[in-house]
């Protein structure tokens, strides 16, 4: 029972995120890239500030971008907008984004001089110079949020109400304020009056301490919309208690798991194996209008439920198939590892564990000790040649050579009790039982005071159909060993059916 060799993902949160290596003392903490942006349109110098997915170098997929004006006030705006955006991919609940942080130039000026027509400059910054600069320099799809804070809440509402196409998602703060109130009002009454179908998602936030004239007309939009929202028009006004800020926060997190609620995947959905999973991502891909791959998480997941229902060959051709989507992916190529390990394909194992290390070199403790007891175990155990020969003569043969060599003089090979645990697991795991429970039984004759031995031999008897001898099984582990609750839970089960 004890040491059973069995795949978990025990060093999954070793390996969420990304891996730093050889910082220096005293050396910056970086977030994203600055890059500038010579605008003719509106003759100024614009600087971004680009965050690209954790994964963006190690795979050749295209990523959705997020836009965010006031992208120049990093505590307030930036990090909230990445913290949200890396959590939430990690988990699998919306896809990996590319983050692109529009600084300032003049706000009141860019994003809400609506009366006097120059906020149309700033569209045409958008469309004609910074949407090019993104997709010519970044593998982009065509699929774009914009998160207005402040007066970019303004403009973000006057882009949906003028120029839907330039967006999918508006993630805003109210825009009802100030001298636009009642004009974008009056417009929005019209657009919507005029458009039946619209396939947009709109999420406006709204602090309940606000001026409630403007809290007012957000509340007259909102009913407004009850009875003109548009076909596939998707819509979220939430009014907040204070957040006691300077600068009140864009709910990004709540906004966007709202937005991609079709992208989570389900735990209901019963998956048996790759086809599945990709069908639901296939559907996901429709619903947005392009292309979404299975996060990588969900990929280590599903792996993981089929390795714990014995359906390897489909937990080997998903693993394949998440290093092919991100090749350094470490979750991946630790279960390939553990899979061919458990499956007696030695060499690939170590292949798979060596590529893990070259990626993560250090803090990878638990697969380096994998790799070198592999290692050891082929080199230097009597137990790896009974493996040999159970599958190139069979169990009876096997037994004999082990017996015969393990009683020459001039043998130098071990054979360590877990060495024989770990081999009847695996046979156990591989469907071959009769050999796994010959196995413990050889074992038991070289260890007969090993309770967690002869706890296994109970397992692989049940496996057997072999009641009665599970039930010795387990009571002599219990006579060795009485703290085991294992074999007490087991003999419970067993007598009682």
């Amino acid at each position: 029972m004890l040491n059973k060799h069995i795949i978990t993902p025990s060093i999954l949160l070793l390996i969420f995120g990304p891996v730093l290596l050889a910082q220096t003392d005293g050396e910056d903490i970086v977030v994203g890239n600055y890059r500038k942006l010579n605008s003719e349109i509106t003759k100024e110098e614009r600087t971004l500030l680009v965050r690209l997915p954790r994964d963006y170098s190690e795979t050749s997929n295209d990523y959705p971008v997020l836009y965010l004006l006031y992208g120049q006030n990093i505590n307030e705006y930036l990090l909230p907008a990445i913290t949200a955006c890396d959590l939430l991919a990690e988990t699998g609940s919306i896809p990996e984004m590319i983050i692109v942080g529009i600084a300032n130039a003049e706000r009141y000026r860019d994003y809400s001089s609506i009366s006097d027509g120059y906020i149309e400059n700033t569209v045409q910054f958008f469309t004609d110079e910074l949407f090019p600069f993104i997709n010519e320099n970044y593998r982009t799809n065509d699929y774009r949020i914009i998160v207005g804070p402040q007066a970019g809440a303004v403009f973000a509402f006057y882009v949906l109400i003028t120029h839907p196409d330039m967006f999918n998602a508006f993630i805003i703060e109210n825009p009802f304020v100030g001298q636009n109130r009642e004009l974008i009002f009056s417009k929005s009454n019209s657009f919507f009056a005029n458009n039946p179908e619209l396939e947009k998602f709109l999420f406006i936030s709204e602090e309940n301490n606000n001026n409630p004239l403007y809290i007012e007309t957000a509340r007259k939009f909102s009913e407004m919309l009850i009875s003109k929202k548009p076909a596939g028009f998707k819509f979220s006004f939430k009014i907040t208690e204070p957040s006691n800020y300077f600068v009140p926060p864009v709910p990004v997190k709540e906004a966007l798991l709202k937005l991609f609620e079709p992208f989570a995947f389900p735990d209901s959905l019963k998956v048996e194996n790759l086809n599945d999973i990709k069908e639901f991502y296939d559907n996901v891909s429709r619903i947005y209008n392009i292309p979404f791959k299975a996060p990588n998480i969900i990929l280590t997941f599903k792996s993981d439920d089929f390795v714990n229902r014995k359906l390897f060959t489909e937990a080997r051709e998903l693993l394949a198939y998440q290093l092919s989507l991100y090749p350094k992916s470490l979750n991946a190529l630790m279960r390939l590892g553990d899979l061919e390990r458990m499956l007696g394909n030695y060499e690939s194992a170590l292949r798979f564990y060596d590529e893990f290390l070259k990626i993560m070199p250090v803090d990878a403790i638990a697969i380096s000790n994998r790799r070198k007891n592999l290692e050891k175990y082929v080199k230097e155990s009597l137990v790896y040649l009974l493996e040999k020969d159970i599958r190139s003569k069979g169990i009876d043969q096997a037994v004999r050579n082990f017996k015969r060599i393990k009683s020459l003089k001039e043998n130098k090979l071990g054979y360590p009790e877990n060495d024989f645990n770990n081999l009847g697991y695996s046979l156990l795991n591989r469907g071959m039982t009769e050999e796994s429970v010959r196995v413990f039984r050889l074992a038991i004759e070289i260890y007969p005071r090993s309770a967690n031995l002869f706890d296994s031999l109970g397992e692989a008897y049940i496996n057997n159909r072999d009641v009665n001898n599970a039930i010795k099984s387990y009571e002599r582990s219990l006579s060795l060993n009485p703290q085991n609750d294992n074999a007490k839970k087991m003999l419970e089960q067993l007598r009682r059916n």
